[in-house]
């Protein structure tokens, strides 16, 4: 499996994507530089600010006709959650930040099929 990560926001947050890719290569996890090489994308997201959340839903609607499994990860979850799944119906999973951790077990499961998984508190 190849994992794609775009990162969307403040520092804090790109900081955050630095321990997704961290947790994954420590598992063996190969993340890839292009959507197009990617099994699954993940969306790091943040929802501070307006302008950055519309951009986050707008690039979600592109990522969907790519027909991959979406993992949308980050704050914005926590903010609106309701929004990511009216624009990302299909969701293969949606992470808080505390949810980082689960991320290879929850890989493991929509490689295997499973979608609509959510995780915003960290616990399984």
């Amino acid at each position: 499996m190849k994992i794609y990560v775009e990162t969307y926001g403040c520092a804090l947050n790109k900081a955050d994507t630095e321990v997704i890719l961290g947790i994954l290569t420590k598992r063996g996890i190969r993340v890839v530089d292009s959507v197009d090489d990617a099994t699954i994308v993940i969306v790091n997201t943040c929802g501070v600010k307006a302008p950055t959340e519309f951009k986050i839903l707008k690039r979600l609607r592109e990522l969907r006709k790519l027909s991959k499994p979406i993992i949308v990860a980050g704050c914005l979850p926590k903010i609106n959650l309701e929004k990511i799944k009216e624009t990302l119906p299909d969701y293969a999973a949606i992470l808080g930040p505390d949810s980082y951790e689960s991320l290879p077990e929850i890989i493991l499961q929509i490689m295997s099929g499973r979608k609509g998984i959510i995780n915003l508190n960290g616990k399984p």
